[in-house]
């Protein structure tokens, strides 16, 4: 395929072959276990992801998973209607109109788990690897895919998107900047005819980093 973005059929292609099945079965999980309301599936889930993805959520966390745990609980009404309605985007491609509604849910767990953090921390990275799996369309992020989409000179963000996009009430603001950049760039490879789900971009990202 030919594209404007090096390596992306390389890229994408390893991932098929080395990351697929390991990401389907945190995909499945969170499918066959959607709720939060079951101790036993709570702990599942945030165990099994945090660990995945070196989330460091229980370096994070003062008293270790029990009281994350019970927070996701408590969260249950909210977390798993928000969760609900994020599934419906189908295909789970991120894009501007979409971005308040996945970056509400995200401030909103990001700060009731900030309460059982050290320091307040609101572990971002954590709360949107976890959305993610139940609900495709939400971008992950960790600090190698954030630092890559913000360098300079490596895509072109010229576009007045800090005032088009103000960061919505109750949204933490640096993953809502990491979303509106990840939504320009799905719309770029819709306009080129490529597969711009949120799952496709973070890989292309992260391989980008991880090949410097």
């Amino acid at each position: 395929m030919t594209t404007n973005w090096p390596g992306y059929g390389r890229y994408l292609g390893t991932y098929e072959r080395d990351s697929r099945k390991m990401n389907g079965v945190l995909y499945q999980m969170c499918s066959d276990m959607p709720l939060h309301t079951d101790e036993g599936d709570v702990w599942a889930k945030a165990w099994i992801i945090g660990r995945s993805y070196a989330s460091g959520i229980e370096r994070h966390a003062a008293d270790g998973l029990k009281p994350v745990v019970g927070v996701l609980r408590r969260s249950a009404p909210w977390l798993d209607q928000g969760l609900a309605a994020l599934r419906k985007f189908d295909p789970p491609e991120p894009t501007h109109a979409g971005l308040p509604e996945i970056a509400a849910l995200h401030g909103r767990l990001s700060h009731a788990l900030a309460k059982c953090t050290r320091d307040g921390n609101q572990v971002r990275s954590f709360v949107a690897k976890y959305l993610h799996f139940h609900a495709p369309v939400v971008p992950k992020n960790d600090s190698s895919v954030g630092s890559q989409v913000r360098a300079r000179g490596w895509y072109p963000w010229r576009r007045a998107w800090t005032t088009q996009h103000p960061t919505p009430a109750g949204a933490d603001g640096e993953y809502w900047r990491h979303c509106v950049r990840i939504a320009f760039l799905a719309e770029d490879w819709r306009a080129e005819g490529l597969d711009p789900t949120a799952r496709k971009i973070d890989t292309y990202v992260y391989s980008r980093v991880k090949e410097k």
